[in-house]
């Protein structure tokens, strides 16, 4: 069990009362923290930031590069997959799960709004190139 400092849940019960308000059914005896992972690369291949200061620090100092998988631009598409070292799906319930720390993008056309999360460089690769693929067959 983790506990919370009273800050935090007086935090929590402000936003479950927020939340109430607007009409949602979100108790604040039932909020559950979700561990945030941090991960960043060493070549290609994530690896678990130490902290969060230790993420940001190497996300600020990664170039572009370093952190895009593919980047591809169509007449009305832009499809971006990047490494973005924050596990996007925190909430999945199985500590076993692989982190989705990469995450690709479409912004325009078709497919705009888009969004597809992979675990590993290999996959955002074929994932990218899937959804390349559905942006051309549909135009």
């Amino acid at each position: 069990m983790v506990t919370i400092a009273p800050h935090v849940q007086i935090l929590r019960e402000r936003v479950a009362k927020r939340l109430d308000v607007r009409g949602y059914d979100l108790p604040s005896d039932k909020m559950e923290i979700m561990p945030i992972r941090y991960y960043k690369l060493e070549g290609k291949t994530p690896v678990a930031a130490e902290s969060f200061i230790d993420w940001n620090l190497w996300m600020a100092s990664a170039t572009f590069a370093e952190t895009t998988v593919m980047h591809n631009d169509f007449n009305d598409s832009l499809v971006s997959t990047r490494f973005v070292g924050i596990d996007l799906n925190p909430g999945s319930g199985n500590s076993k799960a692989q982190p989705m720390i990469f995450e690709t993008l479409v912004m325009g056309g078709v497919l705009d709004g888009k969004k597809q999360l992979y675990p590993t460089w290999d996959e955002a690769i074929q994932g990218h190139l899937k959804i390349c693929s559905q942006i051309l067959a549909l135009s």
